[in-house]
């Protein structure tokens, strides 16, 4: 069911955290160079014993069907976050319908055993009219959304959100900072949002989501927190095997 309000990590511990990528998938060829890393996250996090969510754009995933399905391989979730990364909220009148934005992508996973049904939509834009279209759908009122995010710990905070580092030519190390103090403010954990590649060129071209993540990781590893599966969330867990 698509809910009125957004879903974050309501019922965990305050040192659990949530891993969750957007806009992938995306590889680049250039070793060490900038760019999008989905399949090296996706072997990193294996390799920490880390279960991610990687929500996908639909146009990405028919582009890089190989790199879904080791994601999935790999035992990460995949979630469904539209075909081309549409504002669900302010969309022209010739564009496509909320209902299509998911369906088109949804049809993209059907051979993907790690796929759940959660939406988290694009900027995070969510209203109750929008809500409401979405559950008159029999096809898809089985999904379960908005999942949205803890940390950063506001929507559209410049302080933090990495894709804001990777336009202003900022580094890793800068940008991991960022979310580390945003963890030590906030005091507590929940689902954290990175981004895997960006549906934009720039900042796609200038970021450094590997390293970035390698960081983030390793402290809070280091400072005691749990990696939990999205899925642990109360109120996401009934979408565990949906497909």
């Amino acid at each position: 069911m698509f809910l009125n309000q957004g879903i974050g990590g309501h019922g965990l511990d305050a040192k659990t955290v949530c891993l969750t990528f957007d806009d992938g998938p995306g590889e680049t060829a250039s070793p060490g160079g900038p760019g999008p890393r989905t399949l090296e996250l996706a072997r990193f996090l294996a390799e920490r014993k880390i279960t991610a969510t990687f929500f996908m754009i639909g146009k990405s995933v028919k582009q890089y069907p190989d790199i879904v399905r080791e994601v999935s391989q790999r035992g990460h979730l995949v979630g469904n976050h539209t075909y081309d990364h549409a504002d669900l909220c302010n969309r022209s009148p010739d564009s496509d319908s909320a209902v299509s934005q998911i369906t088109r992508t949804e049809e993209l996973f059907r051979n993907v055993p790690t796929f759940v049904r959660l939406f988290r939509p694009p900027h995070g834009a969510w209203s109750v009219s929008l809500a409401a279209e979405l559950n008159s759908v029999d096809e898809i009122k089985s999904y379960v959304g908005p999942v949205l995010w803890d940390i950063p710990t506001s929507k559209n905070d410049a302080k933090t959100a990495d894709w804001m580092f990777w336009r202003d030519g900022k580094s890793a190390e800068d940008c991991a900072d960022a979310y580390i103090l945003d963890l030590k403010t906030a005091g507590h954990g929940g689902i954290i949002l990175m981004h895997d590649s960006l549906h934009e060129d720039l900042p796609r071209s200038r970021m450094y989501p590997l390293d970035m993540a390698k960081l983030v990781v390793d402290w809070l590893q280091k400072s005691g927190y749990e990696f939990v599966p999205l899925v642990s969330i109360p109120q996401l867990a009934r979408a565990q095997h949906s497909s």
